[in-house]
């Protein structure tokens, strides 16, 4: 059988037939084998000709937009009498952009347009500090405002249901998911806070879009149509597809480490002349424009890509979001004003992305909900890499 997945094996023939590939694979395919990998001319444009088209014009894009605001940074730093200010390291240039932008824009009165990488339209962005904005995002807000988007788009409200099961913590939130017809079909907690002596690490709910990516996992989970327990909500689905969800939710509100894993997974050699920092430092030429310090050694604290679940296909990340923007597109094109048609997409998105689960290829799913294989060009544009296209 060609190199596929385990599941797939499952779903066609059966359990040995799986249980013998899993045993002859080697760990670094069996990890890569669970990712969709869309052998198909839209995947294979990103990863040939277009990538190099897209990766040549962003590179020029940058380098063009980093040398201006550098100077910029430069020029300020000078009109400071900052000692560093013809050599800035990577702290001195958060510093003194943050002190540039302070001395330039004032919430009240200044806005620059900017092409929005939610939705690809063209919008207007104020400039403020992270501690100004925090008053307008508390928490009984985000979670309102996500509420009511989950209703608006897959029909579905959420009530709080404190009291109805045992929590851990007070500030353990409990909530109910009713269908339209008002019926309850799931439960969910909600434990918003972190708690270094009791918490395990991870991306807990610190920030507004962390909290609507784990809201996209746990919708599938919820509003699943599967009824085998191994293949509902987020089971049994590839790396790639089931990050289509918790990132399609983040469009409604950084990838040098996904090149490094792949490359060490699968033409790193131990033995060789290159070390783990070699390759670091030859994808971050690709990569990145502020190149990283010669003291750089993040990867030694970075385990995602050499253990645990993700080890070897990190990158499955990148595809997640060609998925992601492309099932966003699908609200674009039918029309982000209108209540009516993005109801009806979010109908369409429930009853496959959300509701089938791991029963189905995730290719299969995806092209039920979107008419056809995914696309690279709607992330290309939220990127500002292609023309940005009217709402229909």
């Amino acid at each position: 059988m060609r190199p596929s997945t385990a599941l797939e094996a499952w779903r066609r023939k059966g359990t040995e037939e799986a249980a013998r590939w899993v045993v002859e694979a080697r760990p670094a395919r069996l990890a890569l084998s669970w990712v969709l990998k869309v052998e198909r001319e839209e995947e294979k444009s990103v990863r040939g000709e277009k990538r190099e088209e897209t990766w040549g014009l962003g590179r020029a894009k940058e380098d063009w937009e980093i040398s201006t605001d550098m100077e910029d940074i430069k020029t300020f730093a000078r009109g400071m009498d900052a000692a560093e200010a013809d050599e800035l390291n990577h702290w001195d240039i958060n510093f003194w952009s943050e002190r540039l932008r302070e001395s330039k824009y004032d919430i009240n009165e200044h806005y620059l347009p900017f092409g929005s990488l939610i939705s690809g339209y063209s919008s207007y962005c104020f400039i403020f500090k992270k501690e100004e904005l925090r008053p307008y995002f508390s928490l009984p807000k985000v979670m309102d405002g996500l509420f009511n988007l989950a209703n608006k788009l897959f029909d579905i409200s959420i009530e709080p249901a404190d009291g109805l099961a045992p929590v851990w913590n007070n500030d353990v939130r409990f909530y109910c998911v009713k269908d339209s017809s008002n019926n309850p079909i799931a439960y969910f907690y909600f434990d918003p806070y972190s708690r270094p002596s009791e918490k395990r690490g991870g991306a807990w709910m610190d920030e507004v879009e962390t909290v609507f990516h784990e809201f996209g996992h746990a919708l599938q989970h919820m509003l699943t149509k599967q009824d085998e327990g191994l293949v509902a909500g987020i089971r049994g689905i590839e790396w790639d597809a089931v990050e289509l969800p918790s990132q399609f939710m983040e469009n409604w509100c950084y990838q040098r480490f996904a090149s490094i894993d792949l490359e060490l997974h699968t033409k790193y050699n131990p033995d060789g002349p290159e070390s783990v920092y070699d390759i670091d430092k030859r994808v971050a030429q690709r990569t990145q424009i502020i190149p990283p310090l010669p003291e750089d050694r993040f990867l030694c604290s970075f385990n995602h890509i050499f253990a645990g679940g993700y080890a070897a296909g990190y990158y499955s990340y990148k595809w997640a979001e060609v998925l992601s923007a492309d099932a966003f597109s699908a609200f674009e094109d039918a029309g982000l004003d209108s209540d009516k048609t993005i109801r009806e997409t979010g109908h369409r998105f429930r009853e496959t992305i959300l509701a089938l689960g791991g029963g189905k290829s995730p290719l299969e799913v995806f092209v039920e909900f979107r008419g056809r294989e995914p696309s690279p060009e709607p992330l290309l544009r939220h990127n500002g890499l292609l023309p940005i296209i009217g709402s229909a």
